[in-house]
């Protein structure tokens, strides 16, 4: 049974801009993560220029992508069931633009259920 909503810091903080953009995030999840339901991330990215195409890839697998320029905001992304996995997950923010870019993400958390019986 699962009804109970945990959440996993991956940054707090900014990264970016530059390469570390590129480096993945690591993040845990323990034996009582629910994985076979959706999950929530939630992220700030700020774009100054662009358009910057944004692909966002937890364990290789994509779940999100955005095309942004001159934004500055939260965003919200419904993670498919079976992407996260119990133990370690690797999450990547893959950025390419044609033109100058000044980008940072900051605040990156993911939202999970977890087994309450556990």
């Amino acid at each position: 049974m699962h009804g109970v909503c945990d959440y996993t810091s991956i940054l707090m903080g900014r990264m970016g801009p530059g390469p570390a953009i590129d480096k993945p995030l690591s993040f845990s999840l323990g034996s009582n993560a629910v994985l076979d339901v959706h999950s929530i991330l939630t992220f700030t990215v700020k774009v100054e220029s662009g358009p910057a195409d944004i692909q966002i890839t937890i364990n290789e697998l994509g779940v999100a992508q955005y095309k942004l320029s001159d934004y500055f905001g939260t965003l919200n992304k419904i993670v498919p069931p079976n992407v996260l996995q119990h133990g370690t997950n690797r999450m990547r923010f893959n950025v390419t633009a044609e033109d100058y870019l000044l980008i940072f993400f900051e605040d990156v958390a993911l939202w999970w259920f977890k087994n309450s019986l556990e």
